[in-house]
């Protein structure tokens, strides 16, 4: 899977926010909503201020490999930062490791079912440098794995949550996006 550029940086911080997808269905005269998933996926919000049509071109040309918004891509922070409550993975009968959504991670705390465990923690060993969880023995079919860190950078499949790819006129001789959002998917 591509890895989303990580030059140009952005300008500003990345916004991670939460997004619960939920179905809504009609009942005999009421409306009934549900979550779609236990836990929450997130959008990722930012733009850029190019200082050149080379910068701005690493960018677009990634959006038309990846297919524009039909695309799935890794996409990790620019930031590394402190992230509680992250969803990992729902365990299969067995399952030993399990790759984590960070990069770079620095006080790894990773819970089964709300109690915390004693994986073994493999800094950029998982799939695409994520950091990687192995537990000495195999969970059980169902079980739910997050992780607290105290710093790392967030890691996500994604796509871009946008049909074109945003441009503003340029402000002097540089070349502004407009916002760019993409969400994670799972």
């Amino acid at each position: 899977m591509s890895l989303y550029p990580t030059t140009p940086l952005p300008n500003g911080i990345v916004n991670w926010n939460s997004l619960r997808p939920v179905t809504i269905s009609k009942f005999i005269g009421r409306v009934v909503s549900r979550a779609d998933c236990d836990f929450d996926l997130v959008t990722m919000d930012f733009t850029y201020l190019f200082a050149s049509w080379s910068e701005a071109k690493t960018v677009l040309n990634f959006w038309n490999t990846v297919g524009g918004a039909n695309g799935v891509f890794t996409f990790r922070d620019f930031t590394s930062r402190a992230w509680d409550a992250l969803f990992v993975a729902v365990a299969t009968a067995g399952q030993t490791v399990f790759d984590l959504p960070v990069t770079s991670g620095v006080g790894h705390v990773v819970y089964v079912n709300g109690t915390p465990g004693s994986p073994t923690i493999g800094a950029g060993t998982g799939t695409e440098g994520r950091d990687k969880a192995t537990f000495g023995s195999g969970l059980t079919a169902g079980q739910i794995v997050t992780l607290d860190i105290t710093s790392g950078l967030r890691t996500a499949y994604a796509r871009f949550d946008l049909q074109a790819f945003p441009w503003q006129d340029p402000v002097g001789d540089y070349f502004l996006s407009g916002q760019i959002r993409l969400a994670e998917v799972r």
